[in-house]
């Protein structure tokens, strides 16, 4: 029995080390002033902003964290979105457009993920970006709000169909996570057994979920819970 319970704990420990990552950022500037950069993501389920010091133009930051995340990445009013992930990831800030990103399989099927729901993504941008609860007089945020309804149920079909073919992909969890809102007690039902239930974005799905079988029929999630949080408490958003 000592000798199960050995093999039992060090079988825990080798895959909670397992699932930490280590990553190195790295990258360039042209002609800047020696910027400071700002990575901002959630760490054991708490939100984490490292500061990246620039020199002669040029940027080089290491650390371990618990499992791959995505990240903010914010320098001189710019940002991007990528995942952090085992390895070397180059951030090219060189050119005035978006900075590019070469990361590692996680970051590629990030973008693919992302192209592959642009034609309901773009447009629920362009809804959140123009502030329509504080712009939009009140006689016409119903009518925006049913847009954005049916297109949170879009993408959520999406999610579902992509998780179909990548199951336990983290990415598939992410979004899954990021597009709880309206999506009904069902199409969540459809999405549990494909996600991965090992990763914070899993942990969130779960949580939102449970709070989707208490809400009331024809009632959205977040009119009974507007700051959803997590099992210990902190808020998701």
């Amino acid at each position: 029995m000592t000798k199960s319970i050995c093999l039992l704990l060090a079988s825990t420990i080798s895959t909670v080390a397992s699932s930490q990552i280590s990553f190195t950022l790295k990258g360039n500037f042209a002609n800047q002033q020696n910027p400071v950069i700002y990575s901002e993501y959630l760490d054991k389920e708490k939100s984490v902003t490292d500061t990246i010091n620039v020199s002669n133009n040029r940027f080089h930051f290491s650390k371990t964290i618990s499992e791959p995340v995505l990240s903010t990445l914010t320098a001189n009013n710019r940002r991007t979105n990528f995942f952090l992930e085992d390895g070397i990831i180059d951030v090219d800030f060189s050119t005035y457009a978006s900075p590019v990103i070469q990361g590692g399989p996680l970051q590629k099927e990030f973008e693919n993920f992302i192209f592959s729901v642009k034609d309901v993504l773009y447009p629920l941008k362009n809804i959140y970006d123009s502030y329509w609860w504080k712009l939009f007089p009140s006689s016409s945020r119903d009518s925006v709000y049913d847009q954005l309804l049916a297109l949170r149920k879009q993408m959520t079909q999406k999610i579902s169909a992509y998780l179909k073919t990548h199951r336990n992909s983290i990415i598939g969890t992410w979004a899954a996570a990021e597009n709880y809102d309206e999506a009904t007690s069902t199409e969540f039902e459809e999405i549990l057994s494909h996600i991965n239930r090992n990763h914070a974005y899993g942990r969130k799905v779960l949580y939102l979920y449970e709070l989707a079988k208490k809400t009331a029929v024809g009632k959205k999630i977040y009119d009974q819970d507007l700051a959803a949080k997590d099992i210990n408490g902190n808020f998701f958003r």
